[in-house]
């Protein structure tokens, strides 16, 4: 039993170092790993919603990011509250190509061991390399949703 009670101990506290130990390596802006910007866009293209989606332009666009916990239907309401308005809006989700679902974006992402701002803030420059075409080179805007609490 006791050993038992060991192990345990030693594997919680082992846990916790890891994120400890990851939670500075996003402190430092340490990434793990490198990809180009054509990579990145690759990478998020399924997750991105241009509304309308005609996408003819050159005309405003917005980029909507969703806060820690993914998009939701606010984000797809506000796309449609911006077209009424003349303007393109591009969702961007960063959770959903990587794989991440809703109990993952809560637990990682909110505690900032998923998705860096420094990985977040390459997502937005993907983004707006990838409008690029379609976008009012004087006009543009972006949103983020985020929880009261959120920092």
């Amino acid at each position: 039993m006791r050993r038992r009670l060991i192990w345990a101990g030693a594997v919680l506290l082992l846990l916790v170092l890891l994120a400890g130990a990851n939670t500075l390596r996003n402190r430092a802006g340490i990434a793990l790993g490198e990809d180009t910007l054509d990579e990145r866009i690759a990478e998020l293209a399924p997750g991105a919603h241009m509304l309308p989606e005609d996408g003819a332009g050159p005309h405003p666009v917005a980029i909507l990011l969703s806060g820690c916990d993914g998009v939701h239907d606010n984000m797809y309401w506000w796309a449609e509250e911006l077209a009424e308005q003349g303007r393109a809006a591009l969702i961007l989700d960063s959770h959903g190509p990587r794989g991440l679902d809703r109990l993952e974006s809560w637990r990682l992402v909110c505690a900032g061991q998923v998705m860096p701002g420094a990985e977040r803030a390459g997502d937005l420059v993907a983004a707006l390399e990838a409008i690029s075409p379609v976008r009012d080179p004087g006009e543009r805007s972006v949103l983020e949703s985020r929880r009261v609490d959120e920092p």
